[in-house]
């Protein structure tokens, strides 16, 4: 009896554990205290005459979320980051992360943050739905970079987050 009562206690633990997995795959994760819905980790790197990616994101609040990487050459990519809400919102953030994908960590490493928000007190007569920002970053080493995006709306009901991310473009100094 009591070898039924152990087997059965394994038996539980480890379908608990399974059940576990795939919450964390669920793609969510906690960023500054939001909940952010993540795209997920697989990105491609583009062929080298590949010079620019998208990435997208669509929620329920949020109509669209974009994000845009593109190769200028001489070591510069152009990043921007647009958010579109269906309702006026309080206040909408954008973040970009710039990463490189290193071949020692077979991994993408943070290289540049950029953070933005607008907020409806500053802009009383006119409607809070969207916030568009673009910033050019200069002297990059050649290599493969991508970006992450994170796009959130705050509203009287609550907020709702995204993040978005692109494929790895080819930067060189040419």
């Amino acid at each position: 009896m009591k070898n039924k009562w152990t087997r059965l206690l394994i038996i539980v633990a480890v379908l608990t554990l399974l059940n576990v997995i795939p919450a964390y795959a669920s793609g969510v994760f906690y960023w500054n205290g939001m909940e952010i819905q993540d795209t997920g980790e697989e990105s491609v790197i583009l062929p080298e005459e590949v010079t620019q990616s998208t990435g997208q994101a669509r929620g329920e609040v949020i109509s669209t979320g974009i994000l845009n990487i593109k190769n200028e050459g001489k070591g510069k990519v152009a990043l921007t980051i647009e958010t579109l809400a269906h309702i006026q919102c309080d206040k909408i953030c954008n973040s970009i992360t710039l990463q490189k994908w290193s071949e020692s960590a077979e991994d993408w490493e943070q290289v540049g943050r950029y953070e933005f928000e607008a907020l409806q007190e500053n802009q009383p007569d006119e409607e809070l739905r969207y916030l568009i920002n673009g910033v050019d970053v200069e002297n990059l080493e050649p290599g493969k970079y991508r970006a992450r995006g994170l796009h959130a709306v705050y509203f009287k009901a609550g907020y709702e987050s995204f993040s978005s991310k692109t494929n790895g473009v080819q930067v060189t100094k040419y």
